[in-house]
């Protein structure tokens, strides 16, 4: 179960099932996943994305890998670029976890498992 801020000030937190998510939380609305929509909305994501690099891949059902090594200059470096990226997926409506690594299955764990201290950690 995925949670919003809302179910999460509640006490509810990813990863409950129905039956805790609403022991916790009575009143909460519980909404089914749709992955064709979901999946959709990660294509117009990525889109969007393309506007930072072209270099995209989807990595679903809710993850975007992107190459930037090639454009940091153009953005100021890397924390500008992932300002703006940060800012332009909240303002497209959703929230991103950030991750840089040597390789894209490192970046994905980091940014699923990883602390906020981990993402600025200089590459080896």
């Amino acid at each position: 179960m995925a949670a919003d801020p809302a179910a999460m000030a509640r006490g509810v937190e990813p990863g409950l099932g129905r039956a805790s998510a609403l022991a916790i939380a009575p009143a909460l609305c519980l909404v089914d996943r749709q992955p064709i929509l979901e999946h959709a909305e990660l294509i117009d994501i990525a889109t969007w994305a393309g506007r930072f690099t072209p270099a995209i891949s989807l990595d679903p059902p809710h993850a975007i890998l992107l190459e930037v090594e090639t454009c940091l200059r153009l953005f100021g470096g890397l924390v500008p670029l992932g300002q703006q990226i940060t800012q332009g997926i909240e303002d497209l409506g959703f929230h991103a976890h950030l991750a840089i690594a040597q390789t894209p299955l490192a970046a994905r764990w980091l940014a699923r498992f990883g602390s906020a201290d981990d993402v600025g950690a200089p590459l080896a």
